[in-house]
């Protein structure tokens, strides 16, 4: 977001207004816990909820699964990418892999906050579904050796409300698909009322501040996100490091184990990490890998869990962390 019509914010707004949106969030996720109908979501909470950029860039991120952490950009940007009319009232489903999702199993609901006719901000709730078309009755399939296989209903970044209503085809696609459809079907409403939710949050801190505000907060925040990892950075001694694991035995796929891998460079002067994942061997017969968004997830929780607990966690603050992968 350029800082055009940019309005100097007193120091008091930037804390006031970055627990302003946390609280959203919470509310995003509160909202689809209470409502979703399968024990993953209501009683297990395999959610998370995020506030991004009109660009999909990660903005607010509060509680969340770690290996969703840092995928919710990935998951988001197919949408403007993707799509030259959206418009208020869209709502987007993403679940595939190969459109930036960690797996079939994981439901991103996404909608575009417009504010005055402009596309401001984007609403995102990932939630792991009860039961997603396999062709067994589960959503792993770790030994399935591809997507056909698997045989999961992929949404590559789909519309699924024009106008705030559904677009029914897809919903009786999905009813006649998946096992237990009406326990599915309160899953989508909670998925699409946690959005709408935050939706609606958004626009009336918008009508309360001014959107003026709310758009230099947009920046500032960014800066102070991307600053604060940086001085991070600076604390810790330049300097590279190799690691080695073993991943357990598969009996039938790798019954030695697989050998795993990474290459961790600090560059305090640059304020950058870099982590090099490609000495690892190819996908297995078996389907063994990670995805663009589990990859990058996994990589950035464990780094930080290492440093200061109070960083935001947005694309600001991750994109100092540089991830090298096949």
């Amino acid at each position: 977001m350029l800082k055009e019509n940019f309005i100097h914010l007193e120091p008091y707004m930037l804390p006031l207004l970055s627990q302003k949106f946390n609280v959203i969030v919470d509310d995003m996720n509160y909202t689809l816990q209470r409502v979703s109908r399968s024990a993953g979501l209501s009683l297990a909470k395999d959610f998370s909820s995020a506030i991004l950029t009109n660009t999909g860039e990660l903005f607010c991120l509060t509680e969340a699964i770690p290996i969703i952490v840092a995928s919710c950009s990935l998951a988001a940007k197919p949408m403007t990418e993707m799509f030259d009319d959206i418009q208020p009232g869209d709502c987007f489903l993403n679940n595939s892999p190969y459109y930036g999702c960690s797996h079939h199993g994981d439901y991103a609901y996404m909608v575009p906050v417009f504010y005055k006719g402009e596309h401001i901000l984007t609403a995102l709730t990932v939630a792991h579904q009860a039961d997603i078309g396999n062709s067994q009755p589960t959503t792993f399939m770790p030994f399935a050796k591809d997507v056909y296989e698997e045989g999961s209903i992929d949404f590559p970044c789909v519309r699924i409300q024009r106008n705030y209503k559904d677009i029914k085809d897809i919903i009786r696609m999905c009813k006649v698909r998946i096992r237990n459809p009406e326990v599915w079907y309160g899953d989508y409403l909670a998925g699409v009322g946690a959005v709408r939710i935050g939706e609606k949050r958004l626009i009336d801190l918008c009508d309360k501040y001014g959107i003026g505000i709310i758009k230099s907060f947009i920046v500032d925040w960014q800066d102070y996100s991307k600053n604060r990892m940086i001085d991070e950075i600076k604390k810790l001694p330049k300097a590279s490091w190799t690691g080695e694991i073993m991943h357990d035995p598969i009996l039938g796929v790798a019954p030695d184990g697989i050998r795993i891998r990474a290459k961790m460079s600090i560059d305090p002067d640059e304020g950058k990490i870099t982590v090099d994942l490609t000495d690892n061997v190819d996908s297995l017969e078996a389907g063994f890998n990670m995805s663009e968004a589990t990859t990058r997830s996994a990589v950035l929780t464990g780094i930080l869990n290492n440093l200061a607990p109070d960083l935001p966690r947005n694309d600001a603050v991750f994109n100092h962390i540089k991830i090298i992968a096949r």
